[in-house]
Order: structure tokens, then sequence, then C-alpha cells
């Protein structure tokens, strides 16, 4: 019930990379190959699309397919589409959550980084704003510092 059994995959860890290497991509940097060679042999075996078993999913044309509509980058899934055009709205969205999910966790960015990013541009408020003794407000860049 719930459990995992010694050598029995883990289909729920599975499930999730392969949802995150549809949704982003199969990273560039190879972060901890060496590692963790079970993990880069699965995600390999998608970038080669050879058509080998990946968790319980076949992973020869499905990848591809499963990309072709649900990749953030190129996606023509309605709601996956819709999310791109919004994020595009949004100066330094897209880079923004891309940082936040890079695949080598010392890569991914920072509280500071994200505070800083074009994307909270417009929660910086004027420095020279000033406020009356009887507003009590919790300035944003109280907590936003540079790096």
């Amino acid at each position: 019930e719930g459990r995992i059994i010694e050598g029995e995959p883990d289909e729920v860890l599975y499930d999730t990379l392969y949802r995150y290497l549809v949704l982003f991509g199969i990273p560039e940097d190879k972060f901890g190959m060496k590692g963790h060679p079970k993990v880069w042999k699965a995600i390999t075996s998608l970038e080669g699309r050879q058509g080998k078993t990946y968790g319980q999913k076949n992973t020869g044309n499905q990848f591809l397919k499963d990309q072709s509509k649900y990749s953030l980058s190129h996606g023509n899934n309605k709601y996956i589409s819709r999310a791109r055009s919004r994020m595009a709205m949004v100066d330094g969205a897209t880079e923004l959550l891309h940082s936040l999910v890079e695949f080598n966790p010392e890569k991914r960015a920072t509280a500071i980084e994200v505070m800083n990013s074009g994307m909270m541009e417009i929660l910086r408020e004027d420095p020279d704003m000033v406020y009356g003794p009887e507003e009590n407000v919790m300035s944003y860049m109280a907590f936003a510092t540079t790096y």
C-alpha cells in the first residue's frame, strides 16, 4: 500500500521525471551523469528516441508526440499554448520559470535572483516614495538586495 518494493521501479518518480522532460525538454547540461547513471540512461534513451521503455511507457514515438502537445516551448495543447502566450506578456516570466526548474540544482535561481529578476520589476517601488505615518506598508524593497 503505497510502499516501494526493493527492486521495483518507483512509477511516480518515473512519471514525474517523464513529465518534466516533456514540458521543459531534455537538459543540455548533463549534471550528475556519473553519480546517477540509471537516471541518465533513462533520459538519454528518450533523447535517442530508440523506443526503449521508460517506466511503463514506450518512449519511441510517444515522447515526441507528448512533446508536440505539452512542451512549454512548442506544444500545441490549448492550455500549454495559453500559458506560453501569457508568460510571453510578462517581461522575464519564461526566463524566471526556466531558472526555477533548472535540472542542475547549482544553477537554479536563488531567492535573491528571483526577487531581482525582470519579472519582479513591476513590484519594485520608486525609492523616492514617501508614506504617511498612518500607513503600514510592507515594502518589497525591504527584502530585495543585490548580489
